[in-house]
C-alpha cells in the first residue's frame, strides 16, 4: 500500500508539465470538473447509428433529455472540446454552438437540433445518447 517518493517526484513532473501546457490544463480541468463522484448513466436499450434514425424518433414527438445530474461543459479556448462525465470531447469549429446547446439546455427537440449542422449531431449528440448521457422520452 505504499506510495514510493519515486511515484510521488514522477507525478510532480507531470503536473509541472500540465501547468506550463495551456492545453493539456484546460482538457485535465474540464475532465476533472465534470469526473462524476457516482456514475449515474445508464446504457440505452439500443443505439442510433445515424442523424436519420434521430430525426425520425424526433419527429415522432420524441425529445433527447440529459440524464439527470450528468455534467456537461466546454471550453473554447485554448482548444474548443466538450466534456462530459469526465469524458472530453474534441470539438471542430462548427461544433461550438452545438456544444454550448447541449451544456445548458437539459432537454431538446428535433425543432432544437434542426439550427445545427447535420455532421455536428451525428459526431457529437449520437456519441452522447450512444454513451447513455442522454434518453429519448
Amino acid at each position: 500500500g505504499q506510495i514510493k517518493e519515486e511515484v510521488i517526484d514522477k507525478m510532480q513532473q507531470i503536473m509541472i508539465n500540465y501547468l506550463n501546457d495551456k492545453e493539456k490544463l484546460a482538457s485535465w480541468f474540464g475532465s476533472y470538473i465534470t469526473d462524476p463522484k457516482v456514475s449515474l448513466n445508464m446504457p440505452p436499450e439500443e443505439t442510433i447509428e445515424d442523424t436519420k434514425t434521430l430525426a425520425v424518433m424526433l419527429n415522432s414527438g420524441a425529445v433527447l433529455v440529459g440524464m439527470e445530474g450528468v455534467k456537461i461543459s466546454y471550453i473554447e479556448s485554448p482548444v474548443a472540446s466538450l466534456f462530459v462525465e469526465g469524458y472530453e470531447l474534441p470539438l471542430e469549429s462548427k461544433d461550438v454552438e452545438l456544444a454550448k446547446f447541449l451544456a445548458n439546455e437539459k432537454m431538446f427537440s428535433a425543432a432544437d437540433l434542426n439550427r445545427f449542422d447535420e455532421e455536428s449531431i451525428d459526431s457529437i449528440v449520437l456519441d452522447l445518447y450512444n454513451r447513455g448521457y442522454l434518453y429519448a422520452e
